[in-house]
């Protein structure tokens, strides 16, 4: 009896001890408590905060309310990046318990034209896409009407390949066709337009123009086939990712140290 009282006083522990826990810059000292199942000491798990929105507005707001809970006045140790889908935001790159992911949502203006860019088209899709471009398409009622055309003898074969004309200030596509009824026919068909797009939804106010041009190809069976081209869609795309890192930095400016990156 008592060989067995002596074997348990010499195996007594603390119940609790302070242990240091090591961060990427730093460490601090936290509580540990003896686990007796497993016979060792164990921290309780940090509760974490981790939230994901979809709207710059509410990606910067996020940061804002962060750095005020955690009483960081100038954003120390705090990272925000922006990516090309979004961008992310780690409220205390030492420990790393809290942060944000900005999943960006396109319009669906902008997600449509991104669908047909630089595609090609048959005459139906090119119909269907220029109507779903409808609200950003300024000459929209001209421009349909004039494209409408090849409806009206779409059932006819193309006799010559689209030759492009530039009539001072309008340039354009003549393409003619033989007409079921055996007489020829001859259209002249729009070559670009212009775009009014919003890029991201939250900020529907901030638009681009994107300058579309459409080349009439004959796809060898005497239908015709459209390239939807928008050369000029990856570098606007970038001045509009350029355009929210600049929002959010306006945002964010009363935080002096607080690191933004853009990674796209």
């Amino acid at each position: 009896m008592l060989n067995t009282l002596l074997k348990r006083i010499d195996n007594k522990r603390e119940v609790k001890i302070n242990v240091t826990e090591y961060g990427v810059y730093t460490n601090r000292q936290i509580e540990a408590v003896y686990n007796d199942d497993n016979q060792c000491y164990e921290t309780e798990e940090r509760a974490k905060r981790h939230k994901d929105v979809s709207f710059v507005g509410s990606f910067i707001d996020f940061i804002d309310e962060e750095l005020k809970r955690a009483g960081n006045d100038t954003g120390k140790m705090a990272t925000v990046v922006i990516n090309q889908n979004g961008g992310s935001f780690c409220a205390d790159d030492d420990y790393k318990e809290k942060g944000c992911d900005y999943r960006r949502a396109l319009t669906v203006l902008w997600q449509t034209l991104k669908n047909v860019a630089n595609q090609k088209l048959t005459h139906e899709q090119l119909l269907v896409a220029l109507q779903k471009l409808r609200p950003c398409i300024p000459n929209f009622e001209e421009l349909y009407i004039r494209l409408l055309d090849i409806r009206t003898i779409g059932k006819s074969e193309m006799i010559s390949n689209p030759v492009f004309v530039n009539n001072g200030a309008e340039t354009g596509y003549k393409i003619k066709f033989k007409l079921q009824s055996g007489v020829d026919d001859e259209v002249e068909l729009p070559a670009n337009f212009t775009c009014v797009v919003p890029f991201a939804k939250g900020r529907a106010d901030v638009t681009y123009e994107v300058p579309i041009e459409l080349m009439f190809l004959n796809n060898g069976s005497g239908r015709v086939e459209v390239l939807f081209q928008c050369s000029e869609l990856e570098r606007i795309e970038e001045k509009a990712l350029q355009d929210e890192v600049d929002y959010l930095k306006e945002g964010l400016a009363k935080y002096k140290d607080l690191l933004v990156l853009l990674n796209y």
